[in-house]
C-alpha cells in the first residue's frame, strides 16, 4: 500500500491455511486483522484483533474460518521492497508512487 523509510503498510488476504514466516527476521511486525475469523498460532482472530510478532519469531500456522484481510506494518528495508515490487512485475511508476523514501 504504502512505504517510507520509517514503515511500510501491506494488505494481506488468505482464505486458506498457511504456515506465516516473517520475510525479514530482523524486523517486528504488525498485524491487524480487518475482516474474516480464524487463528493464528492457535489464538483466536476477529476483525479489529491485533497481534505484534516480534523479530526472529518462528514460523507458525494461520487458520482461517472466513476469508481474511489484514494489515502488516512494519519497518521496512526499502532496497529490498523495491526489489520485490519489481520482481512482482510492478512498473517502475507503481513502485515510485509505493515507495517513498
Amino acid at each position: 500500500m504504502a512505504a517510507c523509510p520509517y514503515f511500510a503498510v501491506e494488505l494481506l488476504s488468505w482464505s486458506t491455511g498457511l504456515k506465516f514466516r516473517c520475510a525479514d527476521v530482523d524486523r517486528f511486525l504488525i498485524l491487524a486483522i480487518l475482516d474474516g475469523e480464524g487463528t493464528i498460532d492457535g489464538e483466536p482472530y476477529r476483525p479489529g484483533t491485533t497481534f505484534l510478532i516480534p523479530a526472529h519469531a518462528e514460523e507458525f500456522a494461520v487458520v482461517p474460518s472466513t476469508p481474511t484481510r489484514a494489515v502488516c506494518a512494519y519497518e521496512p528495508d526499502l532496497d529490498a521492497l523495491r526489489r520485490g515490487l519489481e520482481k512482482a512485475g510492478a512498473s517502475p511508476e507503481a513502485i515510485e508512487r509505493i515507495v517513498h523514501g
